[in-house]
């Protein structure tokens, strides 16, 4: 019995071993299992990624092919349906431009004579003088006048700001101006000799001597007179209000109108028998030569009681539209300046006579702000009132405290204005001929 007692203890001690022993190969063999499906997934996962990127350098390539008919398709325009803006965007962007347009400018009474786009007053009617620029710009302009006009007068206050910002800083850091003497004669050479427009008006170009910082020393609205010996050594002379800036160095223009023989000279300023002489005499001076230059005859001068200006209504026939030219340039960008807003109003017989508009028009779009321009044609300046023209009581604002009228123009031209001027309300003495 013992000995059946003692084998049987030790049969189930090595059951209890073997068992043992399987459990723990089953959780080896279960681990296996694990690992061996793991990496089939991972297999599996690495085979398809494979694929994927297969299939698209498969599509890339075939979307590279110039020939292939996924490509037609794709940019074929015709069967593509056309975008849609939504209104709402459309109608803001819209508002938005015209805002920004109402904001930075004032549309002007701008009745231009000889502009590519623009018209001229004709007694009481409107009449166009010429087309708009051929070409695709033209197409874009006469398509979107307000983008073209916002441009110019983007363009015209960013001329402006640097203007005055390069004047400063030539002031405050560059050489010293070379005063000419006020009171005695310096030497000029003709520089340029340009046609303007097509009724016989000129612009010289003249340099200042021994150094390109000489000025000469101008009250605003000045005259110049220059002096030569013409041909049969007599001495001519003339006297023109200068078109650049009073204070430009180095150089200076005048615009003279051609006198022809036998011919009266009618260019808007008194005519007198000097200009007509020298008019010729410029005619026939060669590029390179030179004549004398001195400041001449002070044009603006107001010593009347209605001050200070605050608004300005010049009035001008012909060339007597430099000096205001000038006047519009000087005062309105400066900030020391009191005058607030200028009218020019610009009369003339023939649309031929506003062959300095484009000048103008760039005194505008600098002044965009406080200028008004009108043009105007009047064919009989001298037998006509200028009550009759609408358009001329439209573009001459009525007189207030602070308001002066500058005229330029032959004799009957001021008398004519200032009689005008006076019926309208404005006092004599706050009206000054040029």
């Amino acid at each position: 019995m013992g000995e059946w007692r003692q084998r049987g203890e030790e049969g189930g001690a090595e059951e209890t071993e073997m068992n043992g022993a399987e459990e723990e190969w089953t959780e080896v063999r279960e681990a296996a299992t694990r690992e061996t499906e793991l990496r089939r997934r991972q297999q599996r996962l690495y085979r398809e990624g494979e694929q994927q990127q297969q299939q698209r350098q498969q599509s890339r390539s075939v979307l590279a092919s110039s020939s292939s008919p996924l490509l037609e398709v794709s940019l074929d325009r015709s069967v593509m349906p056309e975008p849609v803006v939504p209104p709402v965007m459309w109608g803001t962007t819209t508002a938005a431009f015209l805002g920004v347009v109402a904001v930075t400018a004032r549309i002007p009474r701008l009745l231009g004579a000889v502009g590519k786009s623009s018209t001229v007053t004709v007694g009481n009617t409107l009449g166009p003088v010429a087309t708009p620029a051929a070409g695709v710009a033209g197409k874009l302009a006469s398509a979107f006048p307000g983008l073209r006009y916002g441009a110019r007068v983007w363009a015209g206050s960013l001329g402006s700001w640097a203007s005055r910002r390069s004047q400063q800083w030539a002031e405050a850091f560059g050489p010293e101006a070379v005063v000419l003497p006020a009171n005695d004669w310096s030497v000029c050479t003709l520089l340029e000799k340009v046609r303007e427009g097509d009724g016989g008006l000129y612009r010289y170009r003249f340099g200042l001597p021994s150094s390109p910082d000489a000025v000469l020393p101008l009250e605003l609205g000045q005259e110049l007179t220059l002096c030569g010996l013409d041909a049969s050594n007599q001495v001519v002379q003339g006297n023109y209000v200068p078109l650049t800036p009073r204070k430009q160095r180095g150089a200076f223009e005048v615009v003279v109108m051609k006198a022809t023989d036998g011919a009266e000279l009618d260019d808007g300023l008194p005519t007198t028998r000097s200009n007509r002489e020298f008019s010729r005499f410029l005619d026939n001076l060669p590029l390179g030569d030179e004549i004398a230059v001195k400041p001449g005859r002070a044009g603006l001068v107001y010593g009347g009681a209605n001050q200070p200006i605050t608004d300005l209504v010049l009035v001008a026939n012909g060339v007597g539209v430099v000096p205001m030219i000038q006047m519009v340039n000087e005062l309105l960008p400066s900030s020391s300046s009191s005058v607030a807003s200028a009218s020019v109003v610009w009369l003339n017989e023939k649309a031929e006579d506003f062959a300095l508009y484009s000048e103008l028009e760039k005194a505008f779009f600098r002044n965009h702000r406080k200028l008004d321009v009108s043009c105007i044609v009047e064919r009989d300046l001298f037998g006509s009132h200028l009550e009759a023209n609408a358009n001329v009581n439209a573009a001459s604002p009525e007189f207030k405290i602070g308001t002066l009228a500058a005229v330029a123009g032959p004799d009957f031209f001021t008398r004519k204005v200032t009689d005008y001027l006076v019926r309208r309300g404005y006092p004599e003495d706050a009206i000054i001929g040029l």
